[in-house]
């Protein structure tokens, strides 16, 4: 045969699945197969909202939701926290199979970091991967004042409270409230 000979048939796709003689071979599949073709990683890991999380909410909450692309035909996709660079904050956070981010803790605007880092893998059926870090905004929200009677006691969303009035005084008790918000 001569060399355009040898050339044609490396590139030929012989049971039509899309893929050359020349990429079945790296892969390791066979090309007179139509189901046996090469697994391609998946691309494009995003999450599907900003991510970001409101201060104070309770531990499950939502943050956001990540997908990715696979060119595979009805590829399967699982998503996880993974160790690597941007994985400082992974264990503040859970994430389930399907790609669902929630939290792991609860969160103080006031007393916690206002950013977080954690790091994404998407694997497919296959073991093609796929890892990326995402940054997690924390939202201030507002807090209540906490209400500080003149004893120094302070009483948090306190609906009322007991003060003596002796008759004929003009006044009868100073209230002060402080706000951590400002």
């Amino acid at each position: 045969k001569t060399g355009v000979d040898i050339a044609i048939t490396w590139e030929a796709d012989t049971d039509s699945d899309g893929f050359t003689l020349w990429q079945e071979t790296q892969a390791g599949t066979q090309d007179n197969n139509v189901s046996s073709k090469p697994n391609s990683a998946p691309i494009d890991l995003n999450s599907t909202t900003v991510l970001s999380i409101a201060e104070n909410q309770s531990v499950g909450t939502l943050v956001g939701e990540f997908n990715a692309t696979d060119h595979d035909l009805n590829a399967s996709l699982t998503y996880k926290l993974v160790s690597g660079e941007g994985d400082t904050d992974n264990s503040l956070f859970r994430i389930n199979p399907i790609g669902k981010l929630r939290t792991a803790a609860i969160f103080d605007y006031e007393n916690n970091a206002s950013t977080y880092s954690i790091r994404v893998r998407v694997k497919d059926e296959h073991n093609g991967t796929l890892e990326k870090k995402f940054t997690i905004a924390l939202l201030n929200g507002n807090d209540g004042p906490v209400i500080l009677l003149g004893n120094g006691g302070a009483h948090a969303g306190a609906l009322w409270a007991e003060i003596q009035v002796f008759e004929n005084t003009l006044l009868a008790h100073e209230i002060n409230a402080t706000d951590q918000d400002g």
